[in-house]
């Protein structure tokens, strides 16, 4: 009976455990609002989204909260590592991660294996990813411990500073029979403007737990960059939900190699709760502190070069050519003197050839006189 009593009491809240909540720090800093951010624990709420890790990394989270965008919530503990690959001229991110958290009798315990797609499909700088991830899930309750397999699906669209994004999560969703439960579905569909210094988002949730009901969240991000401190961020977000409105506040500092982050919350409905959450990222093989702006200046170096290399070759080719043009005039010029050199030379044989004649003919003349004057000297 007392186990009944119990399982009466505790069983709703559990579906909670396996669909959206408050995953890490900077998501939960812009209300919840990543179905189509660019954020590391972002595969979470959509797998396709994971495709934008492109560097090996970890990550580490604790949220502390006693509400969720649902309504009941829990102490969330997860960690995860990431590592793209590329197979052909296919990029492929792939995750691997461990999400626990515990609510008055229940412990709820997820393994997830993801892979999500990087500019699988372009057409033309827009392009469309896609994302899977299968959960081992398992739910210790006042009746015992149960174990299933879910799956979630996702896509997101890559505008040119625009995603959008859509997932379903658990759509292959088991059910605890000893706990008589059932783990949750949502269904998020988001846009998020992804600029240089700040982004902006939008989620629209709909569940199927603890009841059919809807959370319209948004938040803002924006990053404050420093020429060798890294990146200071601030976040701000706010969700409007049916069964629990919320007010999230976030900061942040990145380099190369790690980030670290802070969210607080506080509910807008219900009983009052602060809640808040720490998160840690580290990216293997960016150990060197290089700032962005660095990396930017050096990028503009690399390219002022292959400019100035361009500019060199072109001056190498506009001499090259002028070279050509000035041997081809002195070439004409010295056709041009051997065309007057054979015409000059033309006009003397035409000369010679008339004085000739006209020595041949008086020749001719002489002879004949010579000729009349020997006859006239025979006939004497």
């Amino acid at each position: 009976m007392r186990r009944f009593i119990l399982l009466m009491l505790f069983s709703s809240p559990a579906a909670a455990f396996f669909a959206d909540g408050f995953y890490d720090a900077p998501i939960s800093a812009i209300a919840g609002a990543c179905a189509a951010q660019d954020i590391f624990f972002s595969f979470v709420c959509n797998p396709a989204a994971g495709g934008s890790v492109r560097e090996t990394a970890a990550g580490i989270s604790y949220i502390g909260s006693n509400f969720s965008p649902a309504g009941p919530g829990s102490n969330n503990v997860s960690f995860a590592v990431s590592a793209p690959s590329r197979v052909n001229v296919y990029n492929t991110t792939y995750s691997m991660g461990y999400f626990s958290n515990a609510y008055r009798l229940y412990n709820a315990r997820a393994i997830y294996l993801s892979a999500a797609s990087w500019r699988f499909k372009d057409y033309g700088g827009e392009t469309l990813d896609g994302g899977i991830s299968l959960k081992s899930l398992s739910l210790d309750g006042p009746a015992g411990k149960d174990s299933g397999i879910a799956a979630d699906l996702g896509a997101v669209l890559r505008l040119e500073d625009l995603n959008i994004g859509f997932s379903a999560i658990n759509f292959k969703a088991p059910s605890f029979p000893k706990n008589s439960v059932k783990a949750g579905k949502a269904i998020k569909f988001g846009a998020a403007r992804i600029k240089e210094d700040y982004s902006v988002s939008a989620d629209l949730t709909k569940r199927d737990y603890p009841d059919n009901n809807y959370t319209l969240s948004a938040g803002v991000r924006r990053f404050f960059r420093t020429y060798e401190g890294g990146t200071f961020s601030a976040s701000a977000g706010l969700g409007a939900g049916d069964n629990k409105s919320f007010l999230s506040l976030g900061a942040g500092y990145e380099k190369t190699a790690y980030s670290l982050s802070y969210v607080f919350m506080a509910p807008l409905n219900g009983a009052f709760s602060l809640a808040n959450g720490l998160s840690f990222v580290f990216r293997f093989g960016s150990s060197e502190e290089e700032t962005e702006y660095q990396k930017l200046i050096a990028r503009e170096m690399k390219f002022r070069r292959d400019l100035m290399l361009s500019l060199d070759k072109s001056e190498e080719a506009r001499l090259k050519l002028v070279r050509e043009i000035e041997e081809n005039r002195k070439e004409i010029e010295r056709l041009y003197e051997t065309i007057k050199d054979e015409k000059s030379k033309i006009s003397r044989l035409e000369e010679a050839k008339n004085r000739l004649d006209e020595i041949v003919k008086r020749q001719n003349q002489s002879r004949e006189e010579l000729r009349i004057l020997e006859e006239k000297r025979r006939q004497e």
